[in-house]
C-alpha cells in the first residue's frame, strides 16, 4: 500500500510575511537565518497543514509520494519533508515547476538542488526523479518508476509556448527544461517502459478529457505502456484517467491512470483545496491496482 498526492501548495494556504530583507533566505530554505517569529509561525501551519492532510487521508502507509509541487519556497517545502518524514516511514518525492519558481534563475539558483542537498542527511526522505522503486503489496512487489518535471523543448510550439506565455521561464531556463526531458525521456525509455508496473511524473503522460494536450501533456510524448498504471499531477484534477493507445498491429488497448493532487485554495479556483493523499493497495481478488474510497 502507499499514499501519493501532488501540488499541495502548502504555502499558499497560509500568509506568511516575512520582510523583503529575508525574503532570499526564506525562498532558499536557510531558516536558521529568518527571525524565529516567522519560523514559529511557518513550523505551526505546516502543523496544521499535515494535520488536515492526515485527517482526509483513508489509511495511512509506510509510504508518501509526492508527484511535485511541495510550495513556492524552501522554507516551506524543507519543514513539510521533515514533519512528514516521522510519519510515513518512506518520503518519495519528485520536482513538478513549482519547486524552481522564485529562485534567481540568473545567478545559478536551483531551489532543488538546495532542497535535495538539505535533506541528504534524512535517509528515509528521497529525490526519486529518474529511479525506479520498488513497494510490496500484499503479494505483489511492484516497480515504480518516477520521472522529473518534462517539457519538450525539443518541440518549437512548446519552446514559443514556455517563452511567452508561462510563468515558468521568470525561474528557470529552457536549457535546463530541455536537459531535465532529455534526462527524463532516456530514463523512461530504458528503464521504464516495458519494465514497470507504475509510472510517476509530474506533468500528465496521458490526455485528460475536457483539456487540450497544451494544458496537459504539454507535447511530452513518450511511448504508452498499456501495462503501466500512470500517476501525475499539475492541472489540479482528482480523477481516474481512461485513455488508449493504438499497437502497431492496429489494436485499441486502455491505458489507466489517476490524475491526484490537492491544488491551490479554493479562493483560486483550481484544484479540490483540501489537504488529502489518495491510498492504493494491490486487490489480488482483480489482479490490479485499487484506491481505497
Amino acid at each position: 500500500m502507499f499514499n501519493i498526492t501532488s501540488d499541495i501548495h502548502v504555502d499558499l494556504y497560509y500568509q506568511t510575511n516575512n520582510s523583503q530583507k529575508q525574503n532570499y533566505d526564506y525562498i532558499m530554505g536557510n531558516m536558521d537565518k529568518l527571525s524565529m517569529g516567522i519560523q514559529e509561525e511557518i513550523s505551526t501551519n505546516v502543523d496544521e497543514y499535515i494535520n488536515q492532510m492526515i485527517r482526509n487521508t483513508k489509511k495511512l502507509t509506510d509510504t508518501l509520494i509526492l508527484a511535485g509541487d511541495i510550495a513556492n519556497n524552501n522554507s516551506y517545502s524543507k519543514l513539510f519533508l521533515k514533519k512528514v518524514s516521522s510519519i510515513w516511514n518512506n518520503v518519495w518525492y519528485i520536482d513538478g515547476n513549482h519547486e524552481y519558481y522564485f529562485q534567481d534563475k540568473d545567478t545559478g539558483d536551483n531551489r532543488l538542488y538546495k532542497l535535495i542537498e538539505d535533506l541528504k542527511d534524512y535517509p528515509n526522505i528521497k529525490y526519486v526523479a529518474n529511479t525506479v522503486q520498488e513497494i510490496q503489496c500484499k503479494e505483489k512487489l511492484l516497480k515504480i518508476g518516477f520521472l522529473p518535471i518534462m517539457y519538450n523543448m525539443n518541440n518549437p510550439e512548446v519552446l514559443n509556448m514556455f517563452n511567452n506565455r508561462m510563468n515558468d521561464k521568470y525561474f528557470i531556463t529552457p536549457e535546463y527544461m530541455y536537459e531535465s526531458y532529455e534526462k527524463g525521456r532516456i530514463f523512461y525509455e530504458n528503464e521504464i517502459y516495458g519494465k514497470c508496473d507504475l509510472c510517476v511524473s509530474h506533468v500528465p503522460l496521458l490526455r485528460l478529457d475536457g483539456t487540450s494536450d497544451e494544458e496537459t501533456t504539454y507535447y511530452t510524448k513518450l511511448k504508452i505502456d498499456s501495462k503501466i498504471i500512470y500517476f501525475f499531477g499539475h492541472t489540479h484534477r482528482n480523477e481516474e484517467v481512461d485513455d488508449f493507445i493504438i499497437t502497431e498491429d492496429g489494436r485499441k488497448e486502455s491505458v489507466k491512470g489517476y490524475s491526484v493532487g490537492v491544488g491551490y485554495p479554493t479562493i483560486y479556483g483550481r484544484g479540490i483545496g483540501i489537504p488529502h493523499t489518495q491510498t492504493f493497495t494491490w486487490s489480488e481478488e482483480k489482479d490490479t491496482l485499487l484506491e481505497l474510497r
